[in-house]
């Protein structure tokens, strides 16, 4: 009996021939689409033509099976949520007609600026999509001393792949603002043009910190923009540190355990969403 196991989010499973074979349509957040997004521009007329070329309608057909008359939950891209219903399905496309669209997305972190030092590709996958998913207002990248700047020549940046993974973080929350992208390609850049400087609370992760993030909540004040610098995979070096420091950033630890760098988003973010609640 071959049982599927996950292996960094794709179902493996072993063949006849003791081979790992993989399911196909798994990666990052492509399980399964909570929420279809809709460009501004095609929700006009009131009726979506989705061709079966395009992703959204082949996860109509094949992973959620519609049929006519079925409800599909959507959203506009910077708007509002709702409902369509789908009313034909032919060889060649899927046409929805929007029902009411009047529901705010969810509340996130939108008055927070996330800055990461660049990973690996990989892991920037997955940073764009825990980032949208958690609704995190803007998403600065940074080159650092522990960095490959050849990261920057990956298509996920220079072809500006990242709005994929954006898409799809935010069809898993069932929300619809993206974040705003900026890219400093050298950390001297970051420090320079200091898109932190507005910010009230500025935060630094720090393994070498005593601190915890929690250690704030006396007095902290809520509902007032902040933003959260996580370091690349080799963490912040010293210099980098102290220039952070320097710029007004507090340090905070998450704990003894090295952490990799999307584990890490995740992890403060969640911290910094409890912080910030009422």
């Amino acid at each position: 009996m071959n049982i599927p196991y996950i292996y960094g989010r794709k179902f493996l499973t072993t063949g006849r021939q003791g081979k790992e074979q993989e399911f196909p349509g798994y990666g990052v957040g492509k399980e399964r689409m909570n929420l279809f997004l809709l460009e501004p521009e095609e929700a006009v007329s009131g009726n979506v033509v989705l061709p079966l070329s395009d992703e959204r309608a082949h996860h109509l057909r094949s992973v959620k099976r519609v049929g006519p008359g079925d409800l599909v939950d959507i959203g506009i891209l910077g708007g509002q949520r709702g409902r369509a219903k789908v009313v034909g399905i032919s060889k060649t496309q899927i046409e929805l007609q929007l029902l009411a669209v009047d529901q705010d997305p969810p509340a996130g972190l939108s008055g927070v600026q996330l800055i990461v030092g660049v990973a690996r590709p990989q892991i920037m996958k997955r940073v764009f999509y825990n980032a949208a998913m958690l609704g995190v207002g803007e998403i600065v990248v940074c080159g650092a001393d522990k960095s490959e700047a050849s990261y920057f020549q990956s298509k996920l940046f220079r072809e500006e792949q990242y709005f994929k993974f954006l898409r799809e973080g935010l069809e898993q929350a069932m929300a619809t603002q993206l974040p705003v992208v900026r890219i400093f390609s050298k950390f001297h850049h970051l420090i320079e043009q200091a898109p932190f400087a507005s910010k009230h609370h500025k935060l630094l992760a720090d393994a070498a910190a005593e601190e915890s993030l929690m250690s704030l909540e006396p007095g902290f004040e809520k509902n007032i923009e902040c933003v959260l610098a996580v370091g690349p995979e080799g963490g912040w070096q010293g210099a980098e540190i102290q220039a952070l420091i320097s710029a007004g950033f507090f340090c905070f630890s998450m704990g003894e355990r090295i952490l990799r760098v999307d584990t890490a988003v995740c992890t403060a973010l969640a911290q910094l969403s409890l912080l910030l609640s009422d």
